[in-house]
């Protein structure tokens, strides 16, 4: 009876760690559809509500593989981003915003691999079936701390993903204060009237 309860102890346990994974993972998901959606976008500025919200729509849609591959690019030191050109007949002020990290080639490859291995983490953990791990106490034991070495990756994928995101922020509103500035409509339109519809539409 009392192995019996220590085992179900330990289940429950690991069950617990199991479920802190998940919404670990689900952060960090949800901290590179952010980051891969509003690290860039091109267009006419009346249009760049319209253009943001379909392309979060897209992007909330893919995998967390293909999230991780087009965030893993933005960090690419043999890749040069490239960006659309201005239309030849514009109506408005054509903007361009891209976010990239500028890192040397050992860190993108250590970080393509780290993403890559959090993504194999996490398949395994949803889908596949971890029934016998659950068999005895000892098994949950080595379970459970495999699930705690996870955690502390998975913590420190999101504390630097936080750090980006919280940098993306904070360059778009240098942007946004600067087209509301004086200079800033000189520079990009020209006309008053003209600038304070834009900027109640990107605002």
């Amino acid at each position: 009876m009392e192995y019996k309860e220590a085992l179900k102890e330990a289940q429950n346990e690991v069950l617990r760690k199991i479920g802190r994974n998940v919404i670990l993972f689900q952060r960090l998901e949800q901290l590179l559809k952010r980051i891969v959606a509003e690290g860039k976008i091109s267009g006419c500025a009346t249009e760049l509500k319209i253009l943001q919200a379909k392309r979060t729509a897209i992007i909330n849609k893919q995998t967390m593989g293909l999230l991780v591959g087009q965030y893993i690019e933005q960090s690419n030191p043999g890749c040069k981003e490239e960006y659309p050109s201005a239309p030849e007949e514009l109506k408005d002020a054509f903007i361009s915003f891209g976010f990239q990290t500028e890192c040397d080639s050992f860190y993108y490859e250590n970080k393509k691999k780290s993403l890559a291995r959090m993504v194999s983490e996490r398949n395994e953990l949803i889908h596949n079936n971890l029934q016998p791990d659950f068999a005895s106490t000892i098994s949950c034991e080595e379970l459970g701390n495999k699930l705690d070495d996870q955690s502390e990756n998975i913590l420190c994928e999101i504390k630097e993903l936080e750090t980006k995101l919280t940098t993306l922020n904070e360059l778009k509103k240098l942007m946004v204060n600067f087209i509301k500035s004086e200079e800033g409509k000189k520079f990009l339109f020209g006309e008053t009237n003209k600038m304070s519809k834009i900027l109640r539409l990107i605002s």
